[in-house]
């Protein structure tokens, strides 16, 4: 039976994609704590009427960015 060579990185990056898959990011977390920051660069503070106005439009935004990106990248395949 003729061994096999694996280069030496390959265990170490299996174990680090182990790692990361299972370090619990929570994306959800990150998007509010970045909406939030946007609505504090306009001055716009979390106990004012507007805050929740401002939230919906970061997060629509936030959307619209994507679906740009995505259409980008449909053409781009074309």
């Amino acid at each position: 039976m003729r061994m096999r060579f694996i280069p030496p990185f390959v265990p170490a990056l299996a174990l680090l994609l182990v790692g990361l898959a299972g370090c619990g990011i929570d994306f959800d977390k990150m998007d509010h704590d970045a909406y939030v920051a946007g609505c504090a660069k306009l001055g716009i503070d979390q106990s004012s009427p507007d805050f929740n106005q401002c939230m919906m439009q970061q997060q629509r935004l936030q959307a619209q960015s994507d679906e740009d990106y995505l259409d980008r990248e449909a053409l781009r395949d074309f």
